[in-house]
């Protein structure tokens, strides 16, 4: 009797230190598998880690680990619901290792930012100890969007490893604001080879002067051109450190994006938190002999972004065609490509809000030619006053007064910032068996 009293408290202790273990296996699972409702995703099915890390955090809470063993584009993200037209901020802790693009010369590394967009923070590559990371975005007509945390690029795959931690979500107060903070950089060398041949190009006194000119008039088009209805305040920075990237693309030929000149203006824009980007550049000599090779002979290019802001490349040609650029007789409106290139930013921003508009390029269409002395100024006038008339409906179109509003979130907007619980850890023994629970359920789907 006694060897059999002995033998069921041997197996009672016996299940017991079983069921520990499994209760330990389970637990250790839960900890590097609970996402808090974030989703994994990979472009490649190559090695790919995502996990909970309990050594590697900034604060109390496992950090979010993603490593790319082999080079990849991964991220996990959570679907969130917002209101329309309202400006968020996700922000973070992140810590990389190693982290390194498979395409030099193309965006790629570690950021935060809206999964299926071009939304997303300036990446981080190498090695780097723990930073804050911001990224401001506007939820424009949109009702949901899913907020990423990313190790790869758009177009880009990276390897290596990013720890994110302390994540947070706040939503902030919509702009109503109609002044527009526009920075303007004057590229004064740009240094390129392309193909083997070596260009060296350099703004002259006279380019600078246009510039502050066009500035000036741009600054006075559009206080005019939409009615008072918004106002410019924008400040000339000359960039001394020659350029010495540049970008192709089949439609354009060679120009500056962003990546060429972020490493030399991206720091500035964010400190002074402007709208809106202008980057003028001489891309061929004073005597049109030597000229960055282009498609087609464009002065100017619009609608698209530095991470979130708009930006417009200026191309400074030969001396010969200075008067694109200088008032005299035969031009009276010199500021025309800043007008248009900053017109493609708010035709962009109210096509995202779900607006039609009339295409910017559509003059003809509704009736207007382009003049030898003030180009396409009455186009541009009733374009930003909403005044263009549609003969098949009868209706006027053109800009809504919504545009004007429509700058990239800043700081201003989060003065009083309510936080949206994005990442409930558990608090007690109850919800983390009910998260182990769930980590259970996916690891068997």
């Amino acid at each position: 009797m006694k060897n059999q009293k002995g033998a069921i408290r041997i197996g009672s202790t016996i299940i017991t230190i079983i069921l520990l273990i499994i209760l330990v296996l389970c637990f250790n699972m839960y900890k590097a598998n609970y996402f808090n409702g974030f989703e994994k995703a990979a472009t490649k099915q190559v090695a790919t880690e995502f996990s909970r890390d309990s050594k590697i955090k900034y604060s109390e809470y496992n950090s979010y680990k993603l490593e790319n063993i082999e080079y990849n584009d991964t991220t996990f993200y959570k679907e969130i619901e917002v209101e329309p037209n309202t400006p968020y901020r996700i922000s973070c802790m992140v810590k990389t290792e190693n982290v390194k693009c498979e395409i030099e010369g193309q965006d790629g590394g570690v950021t935060i930012g809206l999964l299926d967009t071009t939304e997303y923070s300036e990446p981080i590559i190498g090695t780097n100890d723990w930073q804050y990371v911001e990224y401001m975005f506007n939820s424009r007509n949109r009702k949901k969007v899913k907020i990423s945390f990313r190790l790869g690029g758009n177009e880009n795959n990276c390897i290596g490893t990013a720890w994110f931690s302390d994540i947070k979500l706040e939503k902030g107060i919509p702009n109503e604001d109609t002044n527009w903070n526009i920075g303007c950089f004057i590229i004064k060398e740009l240094n390129v080879n392309i193909e083997g041949e070596q260009y060296n190009l350099k703004t002259n006194s006279e380019d600078i002067r246009n510039v502050n000119l066009n500035m000036e008039r741009y600054k006075e088009d559009c206080y005019n051109f939409s009615n008072k209805e918004m106002t410019v305040n924008y400040e000339i920075l000359e960039i001394d450190t020659p350029i010495t990237t540049i970008t192709y693309s089949d439609e354009h030929g060679y120009y500056l994006s962003y990546y060429d000149v972020k490493d030399e203006i991206y720091d500035i824009v964010k400190q002074k938190q402007y709208d809106h980007i202008f980057v003028v550049c001489r891309m061929e000599d004073e005597e049109g002999k030597t000229s960055i090779p282009i498609n087609g002979n464009w002065i100017g290019l619009g609608g698209m972004d530095m991470y979130g802001i708009g930006y417009s490349l200026i191309r400074i040609n030969k001396n010969s065609n200075t008067y694109t650029y200088r008032y005299g007789i035969t031009n009276q409106l010199p500021e025309e490509v800043y007008v248009h290139e900053f017109l493609h930013t708010l035709e962009r921003n109210l096509i995202e809000n779900g607006y039609e508009i009339p295409a910017l390029h559509d003059y003809e269409k509704y009736g207007y030619t382009e003049k030898a002395s003030d180009g396409l100024n009455d186009w541009y006038i009733n374009y930003m006053q909403k005044n263009i008339l549609d003969s098949n409906t009868g209706n006027y179109i053109g800009l809504s007064k919504f545009a004007y509003t429509t700058q990239p979130p800043n700081s201003d907007n989060f003065k009083y910032p309510i936080e949206i619980e994005i990442c409930n850890e558990p608090e007690n023994i109850f919800e983390e068996i009910q998260a182990i629970i769930e980590v259970l359920k996916k690891g068997n789907q």
